[in-house]
């Protein structure tokens, strides 16, 4: 299963911040540098306990294509070969990792609501800058896409945060 390579990445730290009155989980790769940046606190693992956080979820193949291009700007490595050993299964890194999985590793500390909002409506709680770096072209493997692509339909919708990791679990099987 898809799920085993992921799971250094299921085993640090859950931070979900507060900006305001908002409780938000930030997800690599949508604004989260820009929300842990102005938040007002910082709640880790099993000081997660509220009913209601707040998910920002942005396109998963914009994602998937941003995510790529700065890990390779970052690491100094060259896109097309990261792209291959992404889709060989050899590299995983949390800035490309779909965001279901980002779900998964919130869902060991909270087990009640998310509101799953589009990563426009980020500008409503803080502003966004993002240093400009020369895009190339990626194709993302299906399966980071599908699950990330079916959690969309949820956007603007407060959901039980155990029916999108069971629903979508299926996906990545």
């Amino acid at each position: 299963m898809i799920i085993k390579n992921w799971n250094q990445l299921l085993n640090t730290e859950c931070v979900v911040i507060k900006i305001q009155d908002q409780l938000i989980y930030p997800i690599f790769r949508n604004a989260s540098t820009n929300l842990i940046r102005v938040s007002d606190k910082t709640y880790v693992d099993e000081d997660i306990q509220f009913d209601l956080i707040t998910v920002f979820i942005r396109d998963p193949i914009e994602r998937f294509t941003s995510a790529v291009n700065t890990y390779c700007w970052i690491n100094g490595l060259d896109v097309r070969d990261t792209e291959k050993k992404i889709h060989a299964g050899v590299l995983v890194d949390r800035h490309f990792v779909p965001q279901w999985v980002w779900l998964l590793h919130l869902y060991k500390y909270h087990k009640k609501q998310v509101l799953l909002r589009p990563i426009s409506a980020v500008r409503e709680v803080c502003d966004i800058r993002n240093q400009k770096i020369e895009t190339v072209s990626v194709t993302a493997p299906r399966k980071f896409i599908e699950s990330d692509q079916k959690i969309m339909q949820h956007i603007n919708e407060q959901v039980d945060l155990e029916f999108l990791v069971k629903e979508y679990k299926v996906v990545l099987s």
